[in-house]
């Protein structure tokens, strides 16, 4: 398991991030893994599909409904 990929905002021009999942890419054809699931948070979906990841349709999504109190 991957807790995630995070790289200080100075450095995310570097594409160290990007350099981590070509290295995961390769250690998982090594070890024989063909799938891995992602669970982004916030913009990095847009990162992960760069990287090559593909969103699952049909596969639950997390969600979330928030209930603001009504002002009287």
């Amino acid at each position: 398991m991957l807790e995630g990929v995070v790289v200080a905002p100075g450095l995310r021009t570097l594409g160290i991030a990007r350099q981590l999942i070509e290295l995961l890419a390769s250690e998982m054809a090594v070890a024989d893994i063909r799938t891995v699931h992602a669970i982004a948070d916030g913009g990095d979906v847009v990162f992960l599909l760069a990287c090559g990841f593909e969103l699952q349709a049909g596969r639950p999504s997390a969600l979330t409904l928030e209930v603001r109190p009504t002002r009287p």
